[in-house]
């Protein structure tokens, strides 16, 4: 089969959002994405849609479609056009434009049980660095959440010191929060942003996704903070505040080698649901 490839305008956005979607119901039996993601992504600073994305198409359909956002490599093969190239060819078009942004390493995130990507990202190279859990709390268990003691809602004030303390919480972890600017982006509906009392100690960013997820996006607490109930607390404030906002049910990801946060989380009452693999690779 031949393909062109090209960078991706505004007018494909529904058409990605579609594709990626046809993904996720093909790896996880569900859709995880939005046309919000999407244009989430393209927004965020820095990004340059000419040169960090790419679909490729054949007769105007789009078969697969890759995007570089820092160190992160997103790539998506339609189900009905895998085994025929596209994603080695997706591999390489996302790999290049990192080395062209200057990244040291790159990730990608795969299903577990999409063994084809596996293979294909083993023989460039990549290796596999964590495994995450996506957890789920219904709607009901998220409103009966006990109300929160020691947290308020965010204000614009408390943007830094909110990135601050949750890349401190992120610092051993291998993985890299979203910084102030990209967060704004990512996630704009600050009223479902929740920090410490004092501001600084702990945070959390929410959003309401596609509508009716609630999505927890990024949890910290400052860990000389730690042992005080306050991760719990922010997480209750998230959960009560997405519940009241009309959320099916409240999600979240996890490293699987996280047991100490997948204990809370199971004590609240979240459960699995389907868990994602990131596979890295040095540049």
């Amino acid at each position: 089969m031949s393909w062109t490839s090209r960078p991706p305008t505004r007018a494909d956005a529904d058409a990605v959002v579609a594709l990626v979607c046809a993904v996720d119901e093909a790896d996880f039996g569900a859709p995880d994405y939005d046309l919000d993601a999407l244009l989430g992504e393209w927004s965020e600073p820095g990004v340059d849609l000419d040169r960090d994305a790419v679909v490729f198409e054949r007769d105007g359909r789009l078969a697969a479609y890759g995007l570089v956002l820092g160190e992160d490599g997103r790539a998506w093969v339609h189900p009905e056009h895998r085994g025929h190239g596209l994603g080695t060819a997706l591999a390489e078009a996302v790999e290049t434009r990192a080395r062209a942004r200057g990244a040291a390493t790159l990730a990608q995130d795969v299903a577990p049980g999409n063994e084809r990507a596996k293979v294909l990202l083993a023989a460039r190279g990549y290796a596999l660095e964590h495994v995450f859990a996506r957890l789920v709390l219904p709607a009901d268990r998220a409103a009966a959440l006990a109300e929160p003691a020691g947290v308020r809602p965010f204000e614009p004030g408390d943007e830094a010191a909110a990135a601050d303390v949750i890349a401190r919480a992120f610092a051993t972890t291998g993985l890299r929060p979203a910084p102030a600017e990209v967060a704004r982006v990512q996630w704009p509906d600050t009223s479902l942003w929740f920090v410490t009392e004092d501001g600084a100690s702990g945070a959390v960013r929410a959003q309401l996704r596609d509508g009716d997820e609630g999505w927890i996006a990024e949890i910290g607490v400052d860990p000389a903070a730690g042992g005080r109930g306050l991760g719990t607390a922010l997480l209750h404030a998230a959960a009560r505040a997405l519940a009241a906002r009309g959320a099916r049910h409240v999600a979240l990801s996890v490293r699987a080698s996280n047991q100490g946060a997948l204990r809370l989380y199971r004590r609240l009452g979240f459960e699995g649901d389907w868990g994602v693999e990131r596979h890295v690779k040095r540049l």
